[in-house]
């Protein structure tokens, strides 16, 4: 397995696991998500790909508004993440995740938003091994 920063041929994998996450979300909607993320550049997705298959992915972006947790801005956000069913619990999310921190770095953003202990329990579980 390996992860990389979507590029235009990852598209149709990313809107494919993108629709099992947000099965609402119109199909169209999610291609124009997908171009304002090849394009933006405070905007970045990941995908984690295995023997040539989209596994699972991780949006992110560097938000200047207000958010919960943070007294400062800019900031990192993941934005969505999700992997398939069949993968989890292997480290995929993990990985995912790893891989945002190493891009928020480069872009100069060293804050995430602050998670309270008692809130913890769902990411902690989320992103065990």
């Amino acid at each position: 397995m390996d992860i990389r920063q979507m590029n235009k041929t990852h598209l149709e994998h990313w809107r494919g696991l993108r629709k099992q996450l947000w099965p609402g979300h119109p199909d169209d909607g999610h291609l124009a998500d997908g171009e304002e993320m090849l394009q933006a550049d405070h905007l970045a997705s990941f995908i984690a790909m295995a023997d040539g298959v989209a596994i699972g992915f991780a949006d992110a972006s560097i938000r200047h508004d207000y958010v919960n947790g943070c007294d400062s801005s800019p900031v990192a956000f993941l934005e969505g993440i999700f992997v398939l069913p069949s993968f989890r619990q292997r480290g995929v999310a993990k990985q995912l995740i790893a891989a945002v921190q190493r891009w928020e770095r480069i872009k100069g953003v060293g804050k995430w938003p602050l998670i309270p202990r008692r809130k913890i329990q769902f990411p902690r579980k989320f992103t065990r091994r």
